[in-house]
């Protein structure tokens, strides 16, 4: 009986074993890393393509020169850019419009990936598409220095289209009335109201989103840019925007290096639009603003927009994980 007993227990040994080692596979990815194949991780990881970026641009941040940008790169790497031609947003509030726009981009977007671009806020795609696989962009500026810029533009131009009649142009006057004196004499183009930007450009088209100075517009534009926008840069970060967002988005701005020495005209790709004839601003003048609800909304969003960007980038460009080899080794968890 004894050698009977013996001879089961050796016959069950090789299948508890292989039990054992099953078991011990399947509560694996709990714990460990797996190796995959370089195939397998790259597909894992590079394999989400947004067939659609949209970029609501917000006036005087450097968009120009991102747009190019992608302009240059999208022969390349095969997709196309659709220019919304709206410079003023609040032209751009109707939602059957809205509607109109998704429409267009849904059917464009089968064909061929999509840069959607121009200066629109925020609108919800999803709220009349649920298939439309996008993503938002955007960059942000100092709101008083995008003020600023944007004040002596529309007298001045750019030297990007220099023969361009702007608006601030026909009345020599004014054209030659510098910031600081605008501020003087209460002007209607240096009115602080008008600092009411950035913020509404991510709170979206509501009603309470164009009050200017609401504090509800400002929590609104906070959590959109976390949640809806997959980077945030900033205009003093412009270089370290673009590396970030070409990380992000291989499939769009693969080749961006060979961009850098690029020139229009003989402006530089990366530096467009330098806009003329600006005069530099007292400490008077800022604090004048500064004391102003509206600034500190908007200067507050700004600063929360930099932050978020730079510990986003230091995380990319200091991350303990080795990003060159990071593919070899792809976390697998159980569901």
């Amino acid at each position: 009986m004894i050698k009977s007993l013996f001879r089961d227990a050796i016959r069950y040994r090789g299948t508890l074993l292989l039990f054992c080692a099953c078991a011990f596979i399947l509560m694996l990815p709990l714990h460990f890393p797996l190796k995959l194949t370089k195939s397998a991780t790259q597909n894992l990881i590079l394999s989400k393509t947004y067939k659609v970026v949209v970029f609501n641009r917000v006036p005087k941040t450097g968009s120009t020169s991102i747009v190019r940008i992608f302009e240059t790169l999208s022969k390349r790497n095969d997709f196309r850019v659709y220019r919304i031609a709206i410079f003023n947003p609040r032209q751009f509030l109707n939602p059957l419009s809205h509607k109109t726009l998704v429409e267009e981009v849904r059917e464009i977007s089968k064909c061929s990936k999509l840069l959607v671009h121009g200066h629109f806020f925020y609108i919800n795609l999803r709220r009349f598409s649920s298939t439309i696989d996008h993503v938002y962009i955007n960059c942000l500026r100092n709101p008083l220095e995008r003020l600023i810029s944007k004040y002596y533009f529309v007298r001045f131009g750019d030297d990007h289209r220099p023969n361009i009649q702007r608006r601030g142009m026909t009345n020599d006057s004014l054209q030659a009335q510098t910031f600081e004196e605008c501020v003087e004499v209460g002007g209607k183009d240096c009115a602080p109201k008008l600092l009411w930007v950035q913020i509404p450009f991510f709170c979206g088209n509501a009603a309470y989103c164009n009050i200017p100075g609401n504090p509800e517009a400002l929590q609104t534009a906070k959590r959109r840019l976390v949640e809806e926008y997959l980077l945030v840069g900033v205009l003093e970060y412009f270089n370290e925007f673009m590396e970030l967002l070409a990380y992000l988005i291989p499939d769009y701005l693969a080749g961006i290096e060979q961009t850098k020495d690029v020139k229009i005209g003989d402006q530089p790709l990366w530096h467009l639009r330098k806009t003329k004839s600006k005069a530099p601003v007292q400490q008077k003048v800022r604090e004048f603003f500064q004391n102003n609800t509206i600034w500190r909304m908007e200067d507050d969003f700004y600063e929360f927009a930099k932050s978020e960007f730079l510990s986003r980038y230091q995380r990319y460009k200091y991350s303990p994980f080795d990003r060159a080899n990071w593919g070899k080794s792809v976390f697998i968890r159980a569901k």
